[in-house]
């Protein structure tokens, strides 16, 4: 992928700026150069987000690219073109931005927007695509980058890779796993090291259940110290013995049970035989008692018996008796509206004569009713002319009032005018402070890039005071672990020393016995031997004397290999110290020279830094609060110029109405005028006329209602008096033929009570005739004696059958003997259920028991396993060494074999990286760890030994063997461009030269390489320069240098 061109618009601090990469391809490196807080960086931030829609660091957004000069009518964009592969490829991004409305005022959010065109070789564009999910997929798959891995490529930031260079394993992991994607074996370590957690858990809450379920076990016969000295397999054991007593107990509960159970039925059936026997010597007495009851009512149902006859002959007359009742009512009925009829004639006659006399006088007032209708016809055609009068004066008010307002109107137009135009006068005058505003907002943009860097510094000198401390406390522990082994050393050599000398003594002990008179001693050389040494027991061996000399020997070389690190940590120190000191120099330079602060330590440069940092806030947010007034007073303007424009026509129009309506009121006036000529004299006003009229209409319609009904009820009447005299002669007629009937029926019954009581008598005849409702009751109640008293003589003799010659039972003592027979099955039956519980509660917790104790096995053996992959993967072994790190150290050590190429170029052969296969004192030590092996010493060193400019050198060596090593991981894609952002500040002379010779003749062959920097040597020896110059108000413009000057 090579750059050909960038446009910028409105992004950053540049506004419509292009940049031509070409103009450099003649060039193998080239300078991108400008002041602080210029934009260097954002020409890389600008193709980054063009092709993944992000910046190539995390600081910024992309919406926050915005620049702040834009106005809601500028639209951000940026447009970048590259060739990759033989094809031309143009992007033009946007990123979410507000932007004015295109109907109506204000702004909207427009959202972020992107186009990907495609040309072949002769320029043709073959392909376009406009969705930001297809354009993200078809540039990953082209370059085969993220954005991350893009930014690691083509932008090399060298105070990054310097702290790359010096980190520990921990952090130089934390980057090579975004960089190589290896967080896979992490989340893998991760999760078995939480599967370990797991198992276990999951074992030690086996282990809990299985000592809950043993605490829930019962026994028989065993001591409180007995059952705790029971492990769960024991207890198991014991279980089984102790069933097989209980099974045998509960067989001897259950025939115990059985015999009881017989014993209980026979008692049972005994008391339930002398409950049926006294039952029946209860019952006989209670029959006898009811047939003695029953038998003295005997008299009572002969008298109903004689009753019963009497109301039969009764019930005979019945028909004849109901007969003259009802005629009697007839006759009476009749009788009593007939008497009704004749009042209402009589009250009909008197109401006739009164109808008549108001219908002849309602017709002596006919004439008088004509004239008031022809009245009303009349003064009906005058209220048309009052009430377009009325109307008239209605529209004169309302346009009256029109008037008026029409003329307020005006007034309001006029001073709507001169107070825009004072508004005018006031924000043509506001506009005048905006160049001033964003000179100043330029200014403190600068302060706060130095601040920043400043910031930068200060974090790097205090990482570096921290460093220094504890490479210092390192140092203490490491020389009390010096200490501790000379001691250890001595005592082992010591230990040694005595051991020898006396293995020494005792075999020459053993060899004066082997003396031969005449023989030189091997010691002394004499042929005699007067005095031998004595020979005594052996307590040395010759296999103590060798472990004590190899025990000595490895406390000597730990203690020399103490030293040696002893040696190497206070060299580090030293130079941490000195790098200390010159970092904390520069600091106080800078601190001096841009923004003019002193300080007497950390705490006091913390707090002053915290006030600049205020300080500049409040004047930032100040101008901006006043750029934004500006701006809105810029837009007001435009807005009161509409306004006034608007009103100055409304108050044309305006007066164009006022004329128009004063002319209204001048038509109607007249119009007025001459309707009131037309109005009748006898009337000032349309009500007075409206309420004559009114009066006159509602007597003529009473009377007309009045005639109406008097002439209906006339008719009415007559009718009612016809009606009534035919109802009259009808009921007479009815009344006559019921006092017939009643007549013929008194004569009936008069015969018949005479023949049967030899006299007539109604009275007694009316009172049989109320009692034939109990007729059916009397025979029911005779039928029901006689039905008793044979039921109770036959249940008596069954009873008295069942009886025989029994006496009659003593149930207490029946009672008795059944209460103790259950409770004695109910004893037995808890024993039993209560062993029979007991057993199943038992095997129920020894199956769980036995269950888990299988498989608490299984999972110390899964258990084991999992610990020792766990411990592999997560780097807890002896190496410390994770499986990530494993794979990390290959890559690490691929990019350092690419580095070494570079390396000893740059530095003539002296270096060459080495990954340091030492196990560390700790994990965060160990596995990615660089050293420098150095010709000119013959000896490996700590990276960290390495001088300011070495270190540049060796880090720039690392970023590019890197950048390499990515591309190659993705596919071998070809990156025609680099970018090297600042470091070069580091280098004296002699480096600086070093570096630019190997970047143009190794690097500069084979793709564009720009350095971004403002160091001024660079600009003397790098003809092609690409320039960022500052315009002073916050905006930056593009310039080229192709020569030197």
């Amino acid at each position: 992928m090579k750059p050909l061109q960038l446009e910028l618009n409105y992004f950053g601090p540049y506004k419509d700026q292009k940049i031509d990469f070409t103009k450099f391809n003649d060039f193998p490196v080239f300078l991108i150069s400008g002041k602080t807080g210029a934009g260097k960086t954002t020409i890389f931030d600008a193709m980054c987000f063009a092709l993944f829609g992000g910046t190539s660091g995390n600081d910024r957004q992309a919406k926050q690219m915005r620049s702040d000069f834009a106005k809601v009518d500028n639209e951000t964009s940026v447009k970048f073109r590259f060739e990759h592969q033989g094809k031309t490829y143009q992007i033009v991004r946007s990123p979410e931005q507000e932007v004015l409305k295109k109907r109506g005022e204000g702004t909207r959010t427009q959202p972020a927007d992107v186009t990907l065109t495609i040309f072949d070789e002769s320029g043709k564009a073959i392909d376009e695509y406009k969705k930001v999910n297809a354009v993200t997929t078809y540039i990953h798959n082209l370059l085969q980058l993220t954005r991350e891995q893009f930014s690691e490529i083509v932008l090399l930031p060298q105070g990054q890779f310097r702290k790359f260079l010096m980190a520990n394993s921990d952090d130089k992991e934390k980057v090579l796993r975004d960089i190589f994607g290896t967080s896979l074996y992490s989340n893998w370590a991760s999760e078995l090291k939480n599967k370990l957690k797991k198992q276990q858990q999951q074992n030690s809450d086996a282990s809990k259940k299985l000592n809950t379920y043993q605490q829930q076990l019962t026994w028989d016969g065993l001591s409180e110290d007995e059952i705790t000295s029971l492990n769960p397999q024991m207890a198991v054991d014991k279980q089984a013995e102790q069933e097989k007593v209980q099974l045998r107990q509960k067989t001897e509960l259950k025939n115990q049970f059985d015999t009881a159970k017989s014993n209980l039925t026979a008692a049972q059936t005994a008391e339930n035989n002398g409950k049926t026997l006294d039952k029946n010597y209860a019952d006989l007495e209670i029959l006898n008692k009811k047939l003695t009851n029953l038998e003295a009512e005997s008299e009572t149902i002969d008298n109903k018996r004689e009753l019963v006859k009497t109301l039969d002959w009764i019930q005979t007359l019945e028909s004849d008796a109901r007969q003259l009742k009802s005629a009697q009512e007839q006759v009476k009925t009749g009788t009593d509206t007939v008497n009704k009829l004749t009042t209402e004639k009589q009250l009909l006659d008197q109401k006739l004569k009164q109808v008549e006399e108001t219908v002849k006088s309602l017709g002596d007032q006919k004439n008088v009713a004509e004239q008031r209708k022809n009245e009303i016809i009349t003064l009906t055609d005058k209220k048309t002319v009052y009430e377009q009068v009325a109307e008239t004066e209605s529209k004169l008010t309302k346009v009256q009032n029109k008037l008026a307002d029409a003329k307020s109107a005006d007034e309001q137009f006029t001073k709507q005018i001169s107070a825009l135009s004072d508004q005018q006068d006031q924000l043509s005058n506001s506009g005048e402070r905006l160049p001033e505003l964003l000179s100043l907002g330029a200014k403190l943009s600068d302060q706060q890039r130095d601040l920043n860097e400043i910031l930068k510094q200060a974090k790097s000198v205090s990482e570096q005071h921290h460093k220094v401390e504890t490479q210092t406390e390192t140092i203490a522990t490491k020389q009390k672990e010096l200490d501790d082994q000379v001691v250890d050393y001595e005592s082992l050599h010591n230990n040694y020393l005595k051991l020898d000398s006396d293995w020494a003594s005792e075999q020459i002990a053993l060899l004066s016995k082997k003396l031969i008179a005449g023989t030189p001693c091997p010691v002394c050389g004499s042929t005699e031997h007067p005095a031998p040494a004595p020979v005594n027991t052996i307590t040395v061996t010759e296999e103590q004397v060798k472990k004590a000399k190899q025990a000595s020997d490895d406390a000597n070389t730990k203690l020399a290999t103490v030293k040696t690190q002893l040696d190497s940590l206070q060299e580090q120190l030293v130079d941490s110290q000195t790098e200390l000191k010159n970092d904390s120099e520069a600091l106080k330079q800078s601190l001096h020279e841009k923004l003019a602060i002193t300080y007497t330590d950390q705490s006091d440069l913390q707090t002053q830094l915290q006030d600049y940092q205020a300080k500049l806030d409040n004047q930032q947010k100040e101008n901006d609060a006043q750029k934004s007034k500006v701006q809105h007073d810029k837009s007001l303007l435009e807005d009161v110029k509409k306004d006034l424009g608007t009103a100055t026509a409304d108050q044309k129009e305006q007066n164009q109405e006022t004329s128009k309506i004063e002319h209204q009121v001048l038509q109607l006036q007249t119009q007025l005028k001459d309707q009131k000529n037309q109005l009748a004299d006898n009337f000032d006003n349309l009500d007075e006329l409206e309420n004559y009229l009114n009066k006159i209409i509602q007597k003529q319609a009473e009377y007309e209602k009045n005639n109406e009904s008097a002439n209906k009820l006339l008719v009415e009447t007559n009718n009612k008096i016809s009606a009534s005299n035919s109802s009259l002669n009808s009921e007479q007629r009815y009344v006559a033929d019921a006092q017939a009937k009643v007549a013929q029926y008194h004569e009936s019954l008069t015969s018949e009570m005479t023949q049967k009581w030899n006299k007539p008598d109604f009275e007694q005849l009316n009172n049989l005739l109320s009692e034939l409702s109990k007729l059916s009751s009397l025979r029911t109640d005779i039928n029901n004696f006689e039905q008793q008293k044979s039921e109770l003589s036959g249940q008596i003799t069954t009873t008295k059958k069942n009886i025989a010659d029994k006496p009659r039972p003593d149930l207490s003592v029946l009672s008795e003997a059944t209460t103790a027979a259950q409770a004695k099955v109910n004893e037995l039956e808890t024993k039993y259920y209560d062993l029979d519980s007991l057993i199943k509660d038992n095997n129920k917790l020894v199956k769980q028991m036995t269950e888990l104790l299988a498989q608490v096995k299984e999972q110390q053996t899964a258990l084991a396993e999992l610990q020792q992959l766990s411990s592999v993967t997560n780097g807890n072994g002896a190496q410390k060494l994770s499986l990530e790190r494993f794979v990390l150290q290959t890559y690490l050590q691929k990019v350092l074999v690419l580095g070494n190429s570079r390396l000893q170029q740059l530095t003539n052969g002296r270096y060459q990286f080495q990954l340091d296969e030492s196990v560390g004192t700790h994990r965060n030590g160990t596995g990615l760890e660089i050293n420098v092996y150095d010709d000119n010493a013959g000896k490996i060193r700590s990276v960290h030994t390495l001088s300011g400019g070495e270190s540049f050198i060796a880090a720039l060596s690392l970023a590019l063997a890197l950048a390499e090593v990515i591309q190659n991981q993705s596919g071998g894609i070809k990156i025609d461009a680099l970018f090297i952002d600042e470091g070069f500040g580091s280098l004296d002379e002699d480096a600086l030269s070093m570096a630019m010779e190997a970047l143009q003749t190794v690097e500069g062959q084979s793709r564009m390489i720009g350095i971004i920097s403002h160091v001024r040597e660079l600009e003397d020896q790098l003809p092609a320069q690409l320039q960022v110059t500052p315009n002073g108000d916050g905006t930056s413009k593009i310039g080229y240098q192709l020569e030197l000057k």
